[in-house]
């Protein structure tokens, strides 16, 4: 059995332990658009079954979904504007330990510069998460918007911690999409941690492959026409 890394979530407060919501497994929190989308095009049956797999057959598309560990909102966030435009928050209930739970970040010159995608807001919004993160000597973790969820209304910001370091209370910022007026349900995934090994990289500018490895390569990509790269090349992770 291979000795598997333990990645620690530390609770906010004691009194509220057991109802917080900690960061779950990524496998947990699939959207229900991808679980829907069907594996392959039915109007395709005919030619290369290849050609007629969705992104539901992707196996790295789905490997990103379900890597790591996802954040998660603690309860439902409602987002309005005012009467001179501005976005407003609400939550019922701010944290032990914390000021706030969804507010504003610090004034806006933190991030003057920095380009803003388009269709989001200018401001930069912090959500205090639950956990402070401990990983085992040598580990970072890189926090980050869900991976290919676009569907959100929001965007968070990416980060790397050396979280065998330092453990401070996690905060995500993020930008608010421009149009967006509703709630942020209670289980919204809102960032997601991927750990990892700091590692020492130096890299090579190659010539392409030869040409007969160029062949062997693509023939057996080619030699198996229902989910080849699962079937021969995928590697099972494991996040617990």
């Amino acid at each position: 059995m291979l000795n598997k890394k333990t990645i620690k979530f530390y609770a906010a407060a004691e009194d509220i332990y057991q109802i917080e919501q900690p960061p779950m497994p990524a496998k947990l929190a699939i959207p229900e658009w991808f679980k829907k989308i069907p594996a392959e095009d039915s109007s395709m049956k005919w030619g290369d079954t290849r050609d007629a797999g969705t992104v539901k057959k992707c196996i790295p598309f789905l490997d990103s979904l379900t890597a790591g560990y996802m954040v998660v909102t603690p309860q439902d966030i409602k987002i309005s504007k005012n009467e001179t435009g501005g976005t407003m928050a609400y939550w019922g209930a701010t944290p032990p330990g914390a000021d706030v739970l969804f507010d504003l970040d610090q004034p806006l010159h933190r991030t003057k510069g920095m380009p803003v995608p388009a269709g989001y807001n200018e401001y930069v919004w912090r959500m205090l998460a639950y956990p402070r993160i401990e990983t085992p000597s040598g580990y970072s973790i890189m926090v980050t918007h869900p991976f290919n969820r676009y569907d959100l209304p929001f965007l968070s910001l990416t980060g790397i911690i050396d979280s065998d370091q330092v453990h401070a209370r996690l905060a995500i910022n993020m930008w608010l999409r421009d149009d967006f007026e509703g709630i942020i349900e209670k289980g919204t995934p809102i960032a997601q941690i991927f750990p990892f090994k700091r590692e020492d990289w130096v890299h090579e500018s190659l010539p392409p492959f030869s040409r007969k490895r160029e062949l062997q390569d693509n023939f057996k990509v080619r030699s198996v026409l229902n989910r080849s790269y699962m079937r021969q090349f995928w590697q099972k992770k494991s996040y617990e």
